[in-house]
């Protein structure tokens, strides 16, 4: 158990495997206290923590359509990552996993892309609305984008903005009003 009384990534990935060999079903993670607002949504984050003192970086995963952050897979790279000693980190857009919202349903790319947006400064402490996160990141070492599927497609969307530091013509309403922290993330995006 880690010292918030959640189970460790490393816990969780050896009991899914021991139950999955017997029933053929992989369960979903359990949800925890984490969150940020996002526009009307209250949405759900996955945080997991290297050991002390042995960040080299954070990874800030985006999952697909359709799919949340509380799946096994994932639970799998919090695993690996955290052993290389990188924080791993993602937010459900609404409507997905725990978040609030109409299942599956997003009006506008700028939609999920403000949720990630809104996720990924919780995770460093720049968010200026609600949100709670179990540790935060160091804005001293190097932030990488991972998505898949739909995921995929927001993660190069926010390396653009990242990368243009707010001036890209992805940039939504949300991430021009925060343009001071994107800049300030946008100097340590490595990928």
């Amino acid at each position: 158990m880690k010292a918030s009384g959640r189970p460790s990534a490393e816990g969780y990935v050896a009991k899914v495997l021991a139950e999955s060999a017997k029933t053929r079903t992989v369960p979903n993670i359990p949800p925890n206290d984490e969150f940020v607002v996002s526009g009307e949504h209250r949405l759900s984050m996955r945080t997991v923590w290297p050991a002390k003192g042995k960040m080299r970086g954070m990874v800030y995963f985006t999952h697909g359509y359709c799919s949340h952050i509380n799946r096994f897979p994932q639970a799998y790279l919090e695993n690996e990552f955290a052993k290389a000693g990188y924080a791993f980190a993602g937010v459900d857009f609404h409507g997905h996993g725990y978040s609030d919202g109409i299942r599956a349903s997003i009006d506008s790319h700028k939609d999920v892309i403000d949720d990630a947006l809104n996720g990924l400064l919780a995770v460093y402490g720049m968010g200026d609305g609600e949100y709670h996160v179990e540790g935060q990141a160091d804005p001293s070492l190097p932030l990488f984008l991972m998505g898949h599927s739909m995921g995929g497609a927001v993660a190069m969307l926010m390396g653009t903005i990242l990368s243009a530091q707010g001036e890209a013509e992805a940039a939504t309403p949300f991430a021009h009003q925060n343009m001071q922290h994107i800049a300030r993330l946008g100097s340590i995006f490595r990928g």
